[in-house]
């Protein structure tokens, strides 16, 4: 009796300890998934941040000053807020594959890149109306370029997030 009651007790604690594994790979998975999460919103954050302002609507040249520096200004910041949480988002992905590391690296590299194309759009906006406004008109081009690229990047991590959530979910259903 006394045998039966300690293999009894053996197999209570061995299910009980298995119990507790599952338990605690399946909170581990559930966290890598909201840090997947957190970092495709970032992404999504990132694509939001752009032009989405006609231009063509400014006809005289303060207006265009004065819309320009407010609009390219905002836009810059929030780029500059978006290139700060990308630092944190790089900090997070230590625990993911390569491919979304290298994802989020390019799109902060792309961040950077924008910003500083944006402040140059800033510097060649006319100060008067006898500059020509085709200097503007190229740099502007450039910031659109630009632009482009950085949200490529952030589709790219998009993209990243989903492969590593669907292989994460596969490891997950493999534990129960």
């Amino acid at each position: 009796m006394g045998l039966l009651a300690m293999v009894g007790s053996v197999v209570l604690f061995l299910t009980v300890l298995l119990r507790i594994s599952r338990v605690s790979k399946a909170q581990r998975s559930n966290q890598k998934l909201m840090r997947l999460l957190e970092i495709e919103e970032w992404a999504t954050e990132v694509i939001s941040c752009g032009f989405g302002d006609n231009f063509d609507q400014v006809k005289d040249i303060e207006q265009l000053r004065s819309f320009t520096f407010q609009h390219l200004g905002k836009m810059r910041h929030r780029f500059v807020a978006m290139r700060r949480k990308g630092r944190r988002m790089r900090e997070i992905t230590s625990v993911f594959g390569q491919d979304l590391q290298k994802a989020i690296s390019l799109l902060i590299e792309r961040l950077d890149i924008h910003i500083s194309v944006l402040s140059e759009c800033i510097n060649a906006i006319p100060k008067d109306a006898d500059v020509l406004r085709s200097d503007f008109e190229a740099a502007l081009m450039k910031t659109t370029t630009s632009e482009a690229e950085v949200v490529g990047s952030a589709y790219g991590v998009i993209e990243a997030v989903t492969r590593n959530r669907t292989a994460d979910v596969a490891d997950a259903s493999v534990l129960w």
